[in-house]
């Protein structure tokens, strides 16, 4: 996200912020930061992408262990269906119809090769979404729909109604970040109590349970270039009042994770986004955080799961649009 305004020299560089060495565990490395150098504050846990459960559905289903890797999260998606739950619907829930969550699925599965390098190979073109790592992620999302594992109006389904069916039981999972979770807590009327009760988070990857983290825009605050200096002094003075003074009881009015260490977390934070939040210190970065560019991948699996692209349709779309947008950032190798 940060990738273009830094191209065009538009953004002060926060390095040597005295807030950044109060950081928790993990955030000062899970956004903001490019190339090496600090170019926003992150002013709250930034999302993890991961799984949303209904510890209820669990329950019926006689599952007792939450699931690691990919294939032990299939064989638990696998168990609800057979249980045949009344009011489970579906284990799975996707929303086809509102397309950002459709990634989620796959990206989760590309935790450890991120940790491997592979958006640094992405990034150089030694590497291609039509290979066989991103391909096999791809792959595995669209068998879980030819298993009749997800809601039979995928394609069409908002992010309202996934929330809705988490909330209600009518889906046993979902994989998504913190803004599906605060849709499911409107739904409960933000009660601690009954979403602690019935809703539950654990990260997931491919082989184990890596979050994997995307920054979004209301994570972080950045400081733009005026060409003005007493402006950009007061824009960093700002940035360093909210993130130090100010902070307490910024966290306290918008209820929610602190990312401070002297700061304490306000005690109506649901545990699912403790639980997220818990998770980022051994989390790895997104395709939006570590990749040059940020091609449509949601929009293209959201043409599979409505039957328009296959898999490999998938993977081809996405490289292709990958490739033209790091080639117009004049990213060598492309």
């Amino acid at each position: 996200m940060l990738a273009g305004f830094i191209a065009q020299d538009k953004l002060q560089k926060l390095d040597n912020a005295p807030w950044v060495d109060d950081y928790t565990d993990g955030i000062a490395d899970a956004g903001g930061v490019v190339d090496g150098t600090r170019y926003a504050a992150l002013v709250s846990t930034p999302p993890v992408m991961g799984v949303f459960y209904n510890k209820k559905v669990f329950e019926k289903a006689g599952i007792t262990e939450i699931p690691k890797g990919w294939d032990e999260y299939v064989a638990v998606a696998k168990k609800i269906k057979d249980a045949n739950i009344d009011g489970v619907e579906s284990p799975l829930f996707e929303m086809g119809g509102s397309q950002w969550g459709t990634q989620y699925s796959v990206q989760i599965q590309l935790a450890e090769a991120a940790q491997d390098g592979l958006w640094d190979r992405v990034n150089s073109g030694k590497e291609k979404f039509t290979d066989k790592t991103i391909q096999t992620a791809i792959d595995n999302y669209k068998h879980l729909f030819d298993e009749g594992l997800y809601n039979k109006n995928a394609g069409s389904a908002k992010d309202t109604d996934e929330a809705q069916a988490l909330w209600e039981g009518k889906a046993g999972m979902i994989v998504c970040v913190n803004s599906l979770f605060n849709q499911i807590a409107a739904l409960a009327d933000n009660d601690k109590a009954a979403l602690d009760e019935n809703i539950g988070f654990f990260p997931l990857s491919a082989k184990g349970n890596i979050g994997t983290v995307i920054p979004e825009q209301n994570n972080s605050v950045v400081a733009f270039k005026t060409s003005d200096s007493k402006k950009e002094a007061a824009a960093r003075q700002f940035i360093n009042y909210w993130m130090t003074e100010d902070y307490e009881t910024f966290v306290k009015d918008q209820g929610i994770v602190s990312v401070i260490k002297n700061v304490d977390t306000p005690d109506n934070v649901p545990q699912a986004l403790l639980d997220s939040a818990d998770s980022i210190k051994d989390s790895v970065g997104s395709m939006q955080s570590l990749a040059v560019a940020n091609p449509d991948l949601y929009i293209n699996l959201a043409d599979m799961i409505n039957g328009t692209k296959s898999a490999t349709d998938v993977a081809k779309a996405t490289q292709d649009q990958f490739a033209q947008l790091a080639k117009a950032q004049g990213i060598k190798g492309f």
